[in-house]
């Protein structure tokens, strides 16, 4: 689901609020009470998007800024809305309305020109965006350097044309499957209220898919597709470090076999019906007891790092 504007400023203000109060950290809810909540997205969600441009990072249970984001909470402190602006340029949400918003105005020299009300009809979240800089701002017309929207609008075509390689459409695919297949496998013993799809409602940073409301304890379910049917698997280094960090509740679960000529809804009751999901829980426990076997696949190189 998209950001707002709304949204944004509301985390803005909480952020600064924070700040004032000398806390470092925290959880989720204790952003919730300072934003209000009146937007459209939940408070989870909107940390997720704010930590995806590197602002806040979660740790353990709870949240807390970035190098970046003591910056730009410095500025907004001081009423310098410019850091968080350019900050959030590399929000989707806003970037990709660029197209849109250039279509609408008239560029003049090094300027381009639009009243803010055609502009807010185009573009909602980015030209409210470039309304928070007084500098953009002449009157009722908003007012943005040229080479800015181009800049913008040439990375979200970029993006949007970047041809993805079919086997990595494929495996995108069966990975989703799999994750449409567990959400239907917990409504049917749980209910669908009591799910959360963790991955598409708010995003890919926690480290696991979905969020099952089995009382008295919450289950945080990572889930893994395959079309082979060794179990056999990746775990990112989040996913490892979510599983450490919420043990017994935290469990993987396994569909194999999966085939994308098959219908998904005969196919995912020919999957139930040999065994699936194969559930393991507490994949950490498993692997510090030395019961899962585990080869490390790929490493993150720093050159000149410590």
């Amino acid at each position: 689901m998209k950001v707002s504007a709304y949204d944004l400023e509301q985390a803005a203000a909480a952020l600064v609020t924070l700040d004032r109060r000398a806390r470092r950290s925290w959880e989720t809810q204790d952003f919730a009470d300072l934003a209000r909540a009146r937007g459209r997205l939940r408070p989870e969600i909107v940390l997720s998007r704010l930590a995806q441009i590197d602002l806040v990072r979660g740790v353990d249970d709870r949240w807390e800024r970035t190098e970046q984001g003591d910056e730009v909470v410095g500025a907004l402190v001081e009423k310098n809305w410019t850091p968080y602006c350019e900050a959030l340029f590399g929000l989707d949400d806003v970037n990709c309305e660029a197209t849109n918003l250039i279509k609408v105005g008239i560029s003049t020299g090094l300027t381009w020109r639009c009243l803010l009300v055609r502009a807010q009809n185009a573009a909602p979240t980015l030209s409210a965006v470039l309304g928070w800089r007084a500098d953009f701002r002449d009157g009722p017309t908003l007012v943005v350097p040229r080479e800015l929207l181009e800049l913008l609008s040439r990375a979200h075509l970029m993006a949007t044309a970047r041809d993805t390689p079919q086997w990595v459409k494929q495996r995108e695919a069966v990975g989703h499957r799999a994750e449409a297949y567990s959400m239907r496998f917990e409504a049917m013993r749980l209910g669908a209220a009591r799910l959360l799809w963790v991955s598409v409602d708010v995003g890919d940073a926690y480290g696991y898919d979905i969020e099952a409301d089995d009382e008295p304890e919450r289950r945080m379910i990572e889930v893994k597709g395959s079309r082979g049917r060794e179990v056999s698997f990746v775990m990112t280094g989040n996913e490892r470090r979510a599983a450490e960090r919420i043990g017994s509740t935290y469990e993987i679960q396994y569909w194999g076999e999966i085939s994308l000529d098959r219908e998904p809804g005969a196919e995912y009751e020919h999957l139930v019906g040999r065994g699936y999901p194969r559930i393991l829980q507490d994949p950490a426990g498993a692997i510090d007891r030395g019961e899962w076997a585990v080869e490390c696949v790929a490493w993150r190189v720093t050159p000149g790092g410590a």
